[in-house]
């Protein structure tokens, strides 16, 4: 999915820029939740990772933009990405982890521990 924005470059012309999602794969276990977005062409001072109000915000811009003039023909473009996600109050939002490794984007959230309690049984 992708929806186009126009933004003014630095000569104030005005282009065209895809905002797509990137492509997720998401694993849910007892103790995290990991999140895996592939978003090639990426760097890390290009990637932004937010939590709030419960709602997780991945983003990022390529970090090369080849020019589109002088081409002959051209498919490359340039894009930002956007995908958001709800997570639930079960997540320590403080501890969640993010690393990247040519152009795959690693959350890992952790889950919050319940704590579990021995009842006492007692006889009448």
């Amino acid at each position: 999915m992708s929806t186009a924005t126009l933004e003014k470059n630095a000569a104030g012309i005005n282009t065209e820029h895809r905002v797509v999602r990137p492509l997720t794969n998401i694993s849910d276990t007892n103790t995290e939740i990991i999140i895996v977005c592939r978003m090639p062409g990426v760097d890390e001072d290009s990637v932004d990772v937010k939590v709030e109000e419960g709602t997780l915000t991945i983003s990022g811009t390529l970090s090369e933009c080849i020019p589109q003039s002088g081409w002959t023909y051209a498919e490359t473009e340039f894009a930002n990405y956007r995908r958001v996600f709800k997570i639930s109050d079960g997540i320590e939002e403080s501890k969640i982890e993010a690393t990247l490794k040519s152009g795959v984007l690693k959350l890992v959230l952790p889950k919050r521990v319940a704590p579990s309690y021995k009842i006492p049984i007692k006889t009448t």
